[in-house]
């Protein structure tokens, strides 16, 4: 009766005992559960920021291109005379056709600068697709960027990515523009410089589709490196 009474105690200790480890764990868990909630709610914040940041810059990215535009007449495919003055000619000519008096303070000619194009790249819904041509300064590099942006076709896609190195006068000059395609300018000037490729600018256009991660830069490196070569053959 003793042994029995014994091992009845026993077992109640050892119950007491898993029971106080019991309340310990939940503890913990209760403890470890408010702690990820509040990191939850951290993190919660930050994303709602960002997300507000993103729409802040988006906004800004939209009214830059408005700008860029405003004030701008573009036309295409107008026959040119050599040393024609379009300052003179073409506010004539838009006054006699529409009725419209306009003035400019600058023309630039567009149509004379020669570009390599590739074929277009899919990937997961994004189309990838590049343009390029020789430089020598900076205005030319602009002037290119220009005429790839007024095409209809690619004045309707995610991002139009610059990148351009050139000698001029003996110096280095290299830049690159985003475009919204956060990082792609820089890596691919990288390859430019890793590649030595020099004297030429090109425009990586993207239309986006799902999210391919690193993928994308290794499609626009491709592309950089297919059109370089194109021009430098």
């Amino acid at each position: 009766m003793r042994d029995n009474q014994q091992g009845i105690n026993v077992n109640l200790k050892y119950v007491g005992e898993q029971a106080e480890c019991n309340y310990d764990d939940i503890s913990t868990l209760k403890t470890e559960n408010i702690n990820l909630r509040r990191e939850l709610e951290l993190l919660r914040s930050v994303v709602i920021r960002m997300d507000r940041r993103m729409s802040i810059m988006d906004n800004e990215i939209t009214d830059l291109r408005s700008r860029s535009m405003r004030d701008n007449i573009l036309i295409h495919n107008f026959k040119y005379t050599p040393n024609e003055d379009f300052a003179a000619t073409m506010p004539a000519l838009i006054k006699q056709t529409l009725g419209v008096d306009v003035s400019f303070t600058e023309s630039e000619q567009l149509d004379d600068i020669v570009t390599i194009k590739t074929e277009p790249i899919q990937k997961n819904g994004s189309e990838f697709y590049a343009t390029g041509t020789k430089v020598g300064s900076v205005n030319q590099a602009q002037n290119f960027y220009k005429k790839v942006c007024i095409d209809p076709f690619v004045a309707s896609v995610y991002s139009r990515i610059l990148i351009y190195r050139f000698m001029e006068l003996g110096k280095l000059i290299e830049n690159y523009t985003d475009d919204g395609e956060h990082g792609a300018g820089r890596r691919l000037l990288k390859y430019m410089q890793e590649n030595q490729i020099m004297n030429v600018a090109i425009v990586v256009t993207r239309w986006i589709g799902e999210h391919i991660g690193p993928q994308r830069f290794t499609i626009m490196e491709g592309f950089v490196n297919e059109v370089a070569n194109l021009i430098l053959e």
